[in-house]
């Protein structure tokens, strides 16, 4: 019953092995195999997250940080009704060393980055809806014990709203690449960004496309940030 009122993903079990029983982290990670729902308000409190709602969705990272060289956990809660969450990162003994709040969580993923021992975080995460609007953003952050914010940008943002207004109805789809290039292993991101405008026809009851552009930006990671290459 309670899988049917909360969706709960495990993005995890790589590397969980070889934890120490004592450890406050693992038993409750297992826990979330089960069903129980005080295992959710558990959660809240070892995470420290002052949220009156319960996560509708939970997912549960192991990163691999040869800088820090501990055992580090990532949960990512996500809540419904406002869309929002949090990015917790913890200590395999329940220490919480960082927190940031982003958006509704679509997607998180690691990648491991050719320059340095921290693990990329990649996330894609819902910041904002209402009727007719919408907006998401990519994040990237670094992992040294906390988080550190590399790069943002717009993943989809839509107005379409169909009323009679001067306001522009459009939506915009943002799609990025992150590589290694070159003998120095430089990274770079390649971001495409594509805007469609709209007209809302009468007539119809519907949204026309009436114009389509596409921008490239090319960010080179320069002094601990990714920033557009000149």
């Amino acid at each position: 019953m309670l899988k049917k009122l909360f969706i709960i993903f495990i993005l995890f079990i790589l590397l969980v092995t070889g934890a120490q029983a004592s450890n406050k982290i693992c038993p409750l990670i297992d826990s979330l195999k089960g069903d129980d729902f005080s295992t959710l308000e558990n959660i809240k409190k070892t995470l420290g997250v002052d949220e009156a709602l319960t996560p509708t969705k939970i997912q549960v990272i192991k990163p691999f940080v040869e800088k820090v060289g501990s055992d580090l956990f990532i949960f990512a809660l996500s809540y419904e009704g406002p869309l929002h969450g949090y990015i917790v990162l913890t200590n395999s003994d329940g220490d919480i060393l960082d927190k940031q709040k982003v958006g509704y969580i679509k997607s998180i993923s690691l990648h491991s980055s050719e320059n340095d021992t921290d693990d990329r975080l990649i996330i894609d995460a819902t910041t904002g809806i209402g009727t007719g609007t919408r907006s998401d953003y990519f994040y990237i952050f670094s992992i040294d014990n906390k988080f550190k914010e590399l790069w943002k940008a717009l993943s989809y943002q839509r107005y379409m709203y169909p009323v009679v207004t001067k306001t522009k109805s459009y939506e915009i789809f943002g799609n990025f690449q992150l590589d290694s290039i070159g003998n120095d292993k430089d990274e770079e991101i390649v971001y495409t960004k594509k805007y469609i405008e709209y007209f809302w026809d009468e007539k119809l009851q519907e949204f026309k496309q009436i114009k389509s552009e596409t921008e490239n930006k090319t960010y080179k990671f320069i002094d601990g940030k990714y920033v557009v290459k000149e």
